[in-house]
């Protein structure tokens, strides 16, 4: 997969990104970076545990990382994820997990 077909996947502005950093190695640099990143292995724990402080933190890193290199989809769900636990919404959270899982399933 390409790296802008990872942003297609992911819900990025890839055309954005490319004003803000200055070369495709630099891109595919970040995008592995927020890839690899732990915060969305430390939400999903977090959720599966009932840890709720620990996955609203882990969602706002998620949401951080995700506004830095432009996946504007994935910073929705993490912000969907932060309200969805702060206001003990099943409902919201699940549906937003279920949809960073599928994001990130496609383009690992």
């Amino acid at each position: 997969m390409t790296i802008q077909e990872c942003y297609q996947v992911l819900g990025g502005d890839y055309a954005q990104v490319e004003k803000r950093l200055p070369g495709i190695h630099l891109i595919r640099k970040f995008i592995a970076k927020f890839l690899d990143d732990g915060s969305y292995p430390e939400l999903c724990r977090a959720m599966e545990q009932g840890q709720t402080e620990e996955a609203f933190r882990a969602a706002h890193t998620l949401k951080g990382n995700a506004s830095i290199v432009g996946e504007t989809a994935m910073k929705q769900l993490a912000i969907d994820m932060e309200n969805g636990v702060i206001a003990q919404k099943h409902d919201v959270y699940q549906n937003a997990l279920d949809q960073l899982e599928d994001a990130f399933r496609k383009c690992l």
